[in-house]
């Protein structure tokens, strides 16, 4: 096994993501698991560029969100939206390539949920700050 430098996943870690990601993803919409998934993901996109583009807009993750934000009187799923959307924002203020990342998230999600998007002030607010940027 080749040695890992330490700004980047090897190929091992690449295999360990894409073997726990369902649950990883699903652990974002919940309360009790949703800051450790945050900080999974966060150290996929910021150290493994063989899985930093597709880790955000993926469909299962994007699944959800999308449960989680029409959950929006619940405080639970309040708590989630938090931990996202601060993830969003530690992604943007890394600068590029990561704001790039954050912001086609936002875009995606907007794009196939555009009812939530539209009832999500904060999803709308983030987007309208990293565009300010």
């Amino acid at each position: 096994m080749a040695p890992v430098s330490e700004d980047e996943l090897g190929a091992d870690w690449v295999d360990v993501f894409i073997s726990l990601k369902d649950p990883i993803y699903k652990a974002v919409g919940a309360e009790a698991t949703a800051d450790s998934a945050a900080g999974i993901l966060s150290c996929y996109i910021l150290s493994c560029p063989q899985v930093q583009d597709s880790v955000l807009t993926d469909t299962r993750l994007l699944a959800v969100l999308r449960d989680t934000y029409k959950s929006s009187g619940d405080s639970r799923a309040a708590a989630c939206q938090g931990v996202f959307e601060t993830l969003l924002r530690d992604l943007w203020s890394c600068g590029h390539p990561y704001s790039v990342l954050a912001v086609e998230c936002i875009k995606q999600f907007a794009k196939n949920f555009s009812s939530l998007f539209e009832r999500s002030v904060n999803l709308q607010k983030l987007l309208k700050d990293f565009s300010r940027a």
